[in-house]
C-alpha cells in the first residue's frame, strides 16, 4: 500500500487524503503508529484549508486534534481543562466548522461522558456532506453510543466491520452503494489482537508481579522495598485513598 500510495495512487478527484486523530490516550496513540507506517505528513489543524487546497496526493495527511483545538468557551477566548471539567455546559465544540469540512477520514479516540459537547451532531453530518463532502470515513474507536460522534449508535461487527451512513435519512446500510461516508465502530476491537496484545502486555506486566505481592502484605503502602513503578500506582490502600490520589475525593464534591 505504501509504494501504491507514494507512486500517486490517490485519485486526483479525491484530493489529498487527511487523517484526523482524537483523543491523547493509548487508542489515539495506536492508530497513530499504524497510520506511521505509510507515507504521510504530520499537519498542525489549523493548516488544513492550506492543506485541501495545496496538498499533494503522493502521500497521506495526518493531524492530531486535542480538546483545546476545537472546545471554546461561549463567552471568553480560550480553553482550560479545570475549568471545562468543571463548568463544561459552558463550552461548545467548533469541530464540525474548523475540522471536519477539511478531512477525509476520523480516528475517533477522545473521552467522552455525558454533558460534553459533541465531535459531531446528526446535523453536523448532514451539513459536512451537503457542503465540502470531503468526509469518507468515520472510525468511531472509542464508540460511546451516540456520545462525542452522535450517529454512532449502530455497531459494525468483527464480521461486519464497515457500512455506509447516509446523513440525510440518517440510515445505516451496508452496500456501498448511494450516499453517505463509512462508518467502523467494533465494540470488541481489541479481540483481533488477543495473541499480540496478551503477549505485550504479559511480558511487560511479569517483573512487576513479584512487587504487585508485595503490596498486598506491606503495612503501609510507602514501603521502600517496594518499585516505584508499583509503589505510586497504588490507588487504594487500607479501604483509604492514597496521598497521590485523595485529589480524587475533591472531584466528587464538586460533582
Amino acid at each position: 500500500l505504501g509504494p501504491y500510495i507514494s507512486s500517486g495512487g490517490i485519485p486526483s478527484s479525491l484530493g489529498p487524503i487527511i487523517f484526523c486523530f482524537t483523543g491523547s490516550g493509548n487508542v489515539s496513540h495506536g492508530a497513530q503508529s499504524v497510520f506511521k507506517l505509510l507515507p504521510h505528513e504530520m499537519v498542525h489543524p489549523n493548516d488544513l484549508r492550506e492543506v485541501v487546497t495545496q496538498g499533494k496526493t503522493n502521500h497521506l495527511y495526518g493531524t492530531i486534534v486535542d480538546s483545546h483545538h476545537y472546545l471554546k468557551h461561549k463567552q471568553i477566548s480560550g480553553f482550560d481543562l479545570k475549568h471545562f471539567l468543571k463548568y463544561r455546559s459552558e463550552y461548545t465544540s467548533n469541530f464540525s466548522t474548523e475540522v471536519a469540512p477539511y478531512i477525509s477520514c476520523l480516528v475517533n479516540g477522545v473521552y467522552w461522558e455525558q454533558g460534553y459537547p459533541r465531535l459531531l451532531t446528526d446535523m453536523d453530518a448532514e451539513n459536512i456532506q451537503a457542503g465540502s463532502g470531503r468526509l469518507l470515513a468515520v472510525v468511531d474507536v472509542s464508540n460511546d453510543f451516540e456520545g462525542s460522534i452522535e450517529f454512532s449508535r449502530r455497531e459494525t461487527t468483527l464480521d461486519k466491520p464497515f457500512a455506509i451512513y447516509n446523513p440525510f435519512d440518517r440510515s445505516f446500510h451496508e452496500d456501498f452503494s448511494g450516499e453517505g461516508f463509512l462508518i467502523s465502530n467494533i465494540d470488541n476491537l481489541p479481540t483481533q489482537l488477543a495473541i499480540e496484545a496478551t503477549s505485550f502486555f504479559g511480558e511487560g506486566l511479569l517483573p512487576y508481579i513479584p512487587d504487585m505481592i508485595k503490596v498486598s502484605k506491606a503495612k503501609t503502602p510507602d514501603d521502600r522495598t517496594i518499585n516505584y513503578s508499583i509503589r505510586s500506582a497504588v490507588i487504594t490502600f487500607d479501604k483509604q485513598l492514597t496521598a497521590p490520589f485523595r485529589y480524587i475525593n475533591n472531584i466528587r464534591k464538586d460533582r
